[in-house]
């Protein structure tokens, strides 16, 4: 198995095991966060793995040919269901700011990524000061009437 099917099959195991998580969380856990019927997973995973070359034409390639060649940068990946059918959600519009509190922060969009069955968000970011972080963000379903807004709080990874 080569890098890029290695990352593709982690990746996937990753997003995979944070939906199949959604029965087995506690209600006090943190990650998932259900607001207004949207159940949003959030990922984070060091840069370094996820580097190297991609097939043109993929989804990966378009946005791994931006992976951050310096360390502290984190993929961060969000994935969407909705809470009564358990249905991924593949069609959203996902903005995130990311911001060590007390510091300035940055604001991104995510690009959607299908991985098998499975569609989730993703992009990089820089996460390398002591925190704890602020993770915000705004999620546009078409169709819905108002903008989601989730607010996560961690610690550095």
């Amino acid at each position: 198995m080569n890098r890029i099917s290695r990352t593709l099959a982690w990746m996937g195991v990753v997003v995979a095991f944070g939906i199949s998580a959604a029965m087995a969380a506690p209600a006090n856990d943190p990650n998932p966060k259900i607001v207004d019927g949207v159940e949003i997973y959030l990922g984070l995973l060091p840069a370094e793995p996820v580097r190297g070359e991609y097939p043109k034409g993929t989804p990966e390639s378009s946005m791994r040919s931006s992976t951050p060649k310096r360390t502290g940068f984190y993929h961060m990946t969000v994935s969407l269901l909705d809470n009564k059918s358990k249905s991924p959600i593949s069609n959203a519009q996902v903005t995130v700011r990311v911001e060590e509190i007390g510091h300035a922060g940055e604001s991104k969009k995510l690009e959607s990524m299908r991985i098998g069955n499975a569609v989730s968000y993703g992009n990089y970011f820089k996460i390398s000061g002591k925190g704890p972080y602020r993770i915000k963000m705004q999620i546009q379903i078409p169709g819905a009437a108002n903008t989601i807004k989730a607010q996560f709080e961690r610690q550095h990874y």
